[in-house]
């Protein structure tokens, strides 16, 4: 894979992350960022899996949610920030933490 591709994926993660995405502290520590969508939207999820890490939840009420914790969640937002638009500040504050 040419360093093109990896732009471009990192791209189209970062627009599911920008519509979809959040951001926020769990349990008093734990860093988790997630991204919430309908079910028909579980291979992408799954997609983002294999890049970045984390989990798949099972469905709910016709929905499925990725989540990536604490290391693997700043990983994430190392690169898919620079190519984020609505949610970058979030992004921001999250790598201070």
């Amino acid at each position: 894979m040419d360093s093109d591709d990896i732009v471009d994926r990192l791209r189209y993660v970062a627009g599911y992350f920008d519509i979809a995405g959040d951001v926020r502290i769990e349990k008093g520590t734990r860093l988790c960022v997630s991204i919430d969508r309908p079910l028909e939207s579980r291979a992408n999820l799954m997609r983002i899996k294999e890049m970045f890490g984390g989990l798949v939840l099972p469905a709910t009420r016709g929905r499925c949610a990725w989540k990536v914790y604490d290391d693997d969640a700043k990983r994430f937002i190392r690169y898919v920030k620079p190519h984020t638009w609505i949610k970058k500040r979030q992004l921001e504050v999250a790598e201070g933490v």
